[in-house]
């Protein structure tokens, strides 16, 4: 393994971490975007342990051979983000789903595998040494190979369920953008190199996994500090049934009032109005709101708001056919025009200015 190699993944680990504390500070009550800014600086701290340690061993010998196969360590390392990573897209299309009971039922298997697996190590802890793949099929009948192996089965099928569920499971009030494909095939391909990691261990493989796994935090990252959530985007009108309605009236009366609250006094065109004012002017707890504007179907206050300014900017655009997009946009309550452009886009699926030109709005105005 080449020492400069090392080096600049090292320095790609710290670029993860500062990008993982960026989210988290920016998260507010958006909860999937917290643990992916957490998930990220461990991840980050991770590489940085084992790169670290990876040059000093270079540094001492240079010819390292990888012969540690089936390591209960380094699958238990690799079940555990697995778990968690695995949650993302269904907690990007159900908003709210996701809370301390069903967390943990969804985790469970990994917290039932990880104690086994910690288990056998303290109070056992004889391992077949394995340094090939021709070793495990002359060994499988062996208790502790027997006992790897249902460690490795499970640490790929309980992910892959999470994920299936997440797609079979019909959402009203989100759809799956491209991002979320994109992350389910870095999540396949990072599993793919899992597999070799796990059972054919050589230096090309390691490398592999080393740079998909910081160059999927990276963009992912990145795609967190730009979008309050890069894997799904809100259905506009999405409600379109009486049982569909029935299936989110929980908290519902707490969004009517809030959402009536905000539109009887414009709150939401103050670029600076948050959660705590409105907290405040409604007498409800923020936790409370939080849950309310997610049970229906936003990621968190901030969307929610954004959410509000854009269809006011609708609302406005055909009654001042004189004023700038420019305009329209302070008076809607962004102050960044790269912001409003993002939101519009992302929601409407056409630019504003498109919006404009081809005089949708009056077209809505007639029906």
């Amino acid at each position: 393994m080449n020492f400069y190699y090392l080096l600049i993944e090292l320095i790609f680990d710290f670029i993860t971490v500062f990008l993982g504390f960026i989210i988290v500070y920016t998260a507010k009550d958006n909860y999937p975007k917290l643990y992916w800014g957490v998930i990220t600086i461990l991840i980050g701290i991770s590489f940085i342990t084992e790169n670290i340690g990876w040059i000093n061993i270079r540094s001492k010998d240079s010819f390292y051979e990888f012969t540690d196969l089936l390591n209960i360590e380094k699958m238990l390392k690799w079940y555990c983000v697995a778990s968690f990573l695995s949650l993302f897209p269904l907690a990007s299309v159900r908003p709210g789903y996701l809370n301390h009971i069903r967390i943990l039922f969804f985790i469970s298997p990994f917290l039932i595998i990880t104690t086994i697996g910690i288990c056998y190590l303290t109070f056992d802890g004889s391992l077949t040494s394995l340094e090939n793949f021709r070793d495990i099929e002359l060994v499988i009948n062996n208790r502790d190979v027997i006992l790897r192996l249902s460690l490795f089965s499970m640490t790929i099928i309980t992910p892959l369920i999470n994920l299936l569920y997440t797609v079979v499971r019909k959402n009203i009030y989100r759809e799956m953008k491209r991002e979320m494909y994109l992350f389910f095939s870095f999540l396949f391909v990072l599993l793919i190199i899992y597999i070799g990691f796990t059972l054919f261990l050589n230096q090309i493989i390691f490398n592999s996994m080393g740079i998909f796994s910081i160059l999927f935090a990276l963009i992912f990252s990145i795609l967190y500090i730009r979008y309050e959530n890069p894997f799904s985007s809100y259905l506009v009108n999405s409600i379109k049934s009486d049982q569909e309605k029935v299936e989110v009236a929980n908290n519902n009366d707490l969004y009517i009032e809030i959402d009536k609250y905000l539109h009887n006094n414009y709150l939401f065109i103050s670029p600076d109005y948050n959660m705590s004012e409105l907290s405040k002017g409604i007498n409800v707890d923020e936790k409370d709101i939080s849950q309310a504007v997610k049970n229906n179907g936003f990621t968190g206050f901030k969307e929610y708001i954004n959410y509000l300014r854009l269809e006011y900017f609708k609302t406005i655009v055909g009654e001042n056919k004189d004023k700038s997009i420019k305009e329209l946009m302070f008076l809607c309550g962004f102050n960044s025009r790269t912001t409003f452009y993002r939101y519009f886009s992302e929601h409407y699926k056409m630019s504003p200015t498109f919006y404009i030109e081809n005089k949708i709005y009056e077209k809505q105005e007639i029906n």
